[in-house]
């Protein structure tokens, strides 16, 4: 028969029930069905699920469980039409959780990150750190991020406070698992080893660790079953649940509390003091989700029978409500749903949403549940056939669920009418699924590289492969520019890394504007035998080198155009100073030339030796870095054509060169694989940065110095923390 009912503060629900005037037992239910996930789109699970406040945006963290690819990322949706905003792929590993600010304007995640000291390494490696990060919701900008180091973190569950002022952290890690004994438990195998977890109370704004709070949890862990329970249990049912517990944590409505939990207790913090209030214990059963009443007041804990056996697997189930307090139990409600993986409250703090799993004779499906607090539950609102509901989360105004489901699926439900609004699929292309690894190399130079203003970005002109912009924080690919399989015959960065000039392969010249991925042509008389191009910081002004002349552009949007006869032919090598007032002309034979840009005429003259292959101002255009073809570097002093300083330590051929902004240090890089950082006050390496494959191609560094970037003959950046000399990260 039709049951209705109504809810205070919902709209009035319609149910499809089955009831019996006699027996709790509910009949026959319409299914409403979920919509399957292709096999090619299992390759990527569903790790964490959030609404916004206003119901208006879904965001979910995708991955996948392996640690030689990196598909992590957030992806943020449109709830009314059901369409992608946007993909945050700033992630280095796993993404384990994504909690909105209350005002809805920021998100937090919490991830696993991947680092290495090698630039190429084998697809087995152990996650280093975990990272908190804050993003923008509508953008996916990066905010902040907060490192936290440790080799046992496994995961780590970020959680916003309903004030906005806090982030919650519970940072999951192995405690012990050696040796890993195998005991039977009930027809299943459980191994013996266990997991503890720590958790901390950040400042959501700054991102400062404000205090870690006592008495972390621990809990065994690692339930592998055998037989035929065990090919149900590898189902999409209980993906990535089933086998780790990880331990959770929640804020009351009012920001006074938080409570952490495990499969078998709660743990009560005030926050102001970060005392411990008390423990509650008394789960024979396992306990699967907890939550705060909206008023403040107590605490709900659903509990269910653990899968000791198939038999016996969920054949009851409960929400016991306890007092915040003193960890008094208030009452029990028993429940339908047979195994309980998530509850909610609604906000109006009189009904309760479950999700999970019930047992039809021998089958099991997924359940949402509504319970009554006063008269408990109220009827079964959707079977989803063949997936559990691993997770719930419901908008502040009510308005909207979402519904995690199994490791792959998620859809939203409108409250009003519990029918589906939209089902989110996974979507990764082709090309990233299939690659292997992010370190597989390939045998496309990066041609040139540049930092922007703000030190984000960094981006990257790659033969064959267009120009990508990266941040720097991240490791995210922010936009790909003029993709295509033509090589450029050559391409110059601004010093400030916002303006590139490029010699097409059809021989056309483009200045780009790469902050607004935009590029306009340019003409000069004729664009036949350009031997090398150089563009300033302003971004207008451009120097051409071909036969003997150089051409200065001094303003591209007008073709102003203006011509210097050199003494020298074969020119190879053009470099604008941070002023771009000079530019340093140097050609094979090792002749160099210092023009005045305003004049067009010629400062000082002289030879650095034969195999020139590049030129760099310092930071004051006092001095000009050469390097060559025997792997030496000299300096020179750019009015008087002095020598000052000559540096030797690489065993080849050097290809590029770069001042720090503070002309402290000087990078080269070349063709026996390796940068050398000099220090310029004692003319000694201060350190030697090893680890590429191939050839060091081209160097930038950060607009504060502390990074530096190298571009290489396998079509990646990597990133190089100056002070310490270990990698950053490598960019793909």
């Amino acid at each position: 028969m039709v049951f209705r009912c109504r809810i205070p503060g919902l709209s009035a629900l319609l149910f499809v029930l089955g009831l019996c005037a006699t027996s709790m037992m509910l009949g026959p239910v319409q299914p409403v069905l979920a919509q399957r996930m292709s096999a090619a789109n299992r390759e990527r699970a569903v790790f964490a699920v959030s609404l916004s406040p206003d119901g208006k945006t879904l965001a979910i963290a995708r991955g996948t469980n392996s640690t030689s690819t990196r598909f992590s990322r957030v992806e943020l949706w449109n709830v009314a039409d059901g369409s992608l905003r946007h993909t945050i792929r700033g992630f280095d590993g796993q993404v384990w959780s994504v909690s909105f600010s209350p005002d809805g304007t920021t998100i937090v995640t919490g991830s696993s990150e991947f680092r290495s000291n090698k630039i190429r390494e084998k697809d087995r490696r152990r996650a280093s750190l975990v990272e908190l990060k804050w993003w923008d919701a509508m953008t996916g900008e990066l905010k902040r991020k907060v490192t936290l180091p440790d080799n046992n973190r496994m995961s780590l569950i970020a959680t916003y406070s309903p004030d906005g002022r806090f982030v919650a952290t519970v940072e999951s890690y192995i405690d012990s698992m050696a040796p890993i004994l195998f005991r039977p438990y009930g027809g299943l195998y459980r191994p013996r080893f266990t997991s503890a977890s720590q958790l901390k109370l950040f400042d959501a704004k700054s991102g400062q660790l404000i205090f870690k709070l006592k008495n972390s949890f621990e809990t065994e862990m690692g339930i592998i079953p055998r037989g035929a329970f065990r090919n149900r249990l590898r189902s999409e049912h209980f993906f990535a649940s089933s086998f780790l517990q990880r331990s959770q944590a929640q804020f009351s409505s009012d920001s006074r509390y938080i409570a952490g939990w495990t499969a078998k207790e709660i743990r009560v913090w005030e926050l102001g003091t970060g005392k411990l209030i008390h423990t509650i214990k008394s789960f024979k059963d396992r306990l699967s989700a907890v939550g705060f009443s909206p008023d403040g007041r107590s605490l709900a804990a659903a509990v269910s029978n653990d899968f000791a056996d198939e038999e016996s697997a969920g054949t009851s189930s409960e929400v016991r409500f306890y007092q915040i307090l003193d960890g008094k139990l208030l009452k029990t409600i028993p429940v339908k749903t047979n195994v309980i993986s998530s509850l909610v409250f609604v906000p109006n703090g009189q009904q309760m949403i479950l999700g999970g799993l019930h047992k039809n004779d021998q089958t099991f499906v997924g359940a949402v549940e509504l319970i009554d607090l006063t008269k408990g539950s109220v009827g079964r609102l959707a079977i989803i056939d063949n997936q559990t509901v691993r997770s719930l989360a419901i908008s502040a105004d009510s308005s909207q669920l979402a519904l995690q489901l199994g490791g792959f699926g998620v859809e939203t439900r409108n409250t009003q009418t519990w029918a589906v609004g939209h089902t989110y699929l996974e979507t990764s292309d082709d090309n990233e699924r299939n690659s292997p690894s992010r370190y597989v190399v390939s045998v496309k130079s990066v041609l040139s590289l540049g930092f922007s203003a703000d030190g984000k970005t960094v981006a990257g002109e790659l033969e064959e492969g267009g120009v990508k912009q990266w941040d720097v924080r991240t490791g995210e690919t922010k936009k790909h520019l003029r993709k295509g399989n033509e090589a450029p015959l050559m391409v110059a960065f601004s010093a400030n890394g916002e303006s590139m000039v490029e010699l097409a392969a059809d021989k056309t010249l483009h200045i780009w504007d790469l902050a607004q991925g935009t590029s306009r042509p340019i003409r000069t008389a004729t664009n036949d035998g350009i031997s090398a191009v150089a563009i300033a910081d302003d971004g207008e002004t451009v120097a051409i080198a071909s036969g003997d002349e150089l051409i200065l552009l001094s303003s591209a949007g007008t073709q102003s155009e203006r011509t210097t006869v050199l003494e020298t032919e074969e020119v190879n090598t053009l470099s604008f100073s941070a002023d771009g007032r000079i530019v340093a002309v140097g050609s094979e034979a090792g002749d160099v030339r210092i023009v005045d840009v305003a004049s067009n005429t010629k400062i000082s003259g002289f030879n650095v030796g034969e195999g020139l292959t590049t030129v760099r101002f310092n930071p004051g255009s006092e001095t000009l870095a050469s390097a060559g073809a025997d792997g030496s570097v000299a300096l020179w002093d750019t009015k008087t054509g002095a020598l000052r300083m000559r540096l030797r330590k690489h065993e080849s051929l050097i290809n590029a060169l770069a001042f720090s902004p503070n002309g402290e240090f000087l990078a080269s890089g070349g063709d026996d694989r390796s940068i050398v950082l000099w220090e310029l006050s004692t003319g000694k390496s201060k350190r030697t940065l090893k680890g590429h494959d191939v050839t060091v191609s081209s160097l930038a560094f950060s607009p504060t110095g502390d990074l530096l970037a190298s571009g290489t003959g396998n079509a990646s950046v990597v990133l190089w923390d100056v002070r310490t000399g270990k990698l950053d990260r490598v960019l793909k």
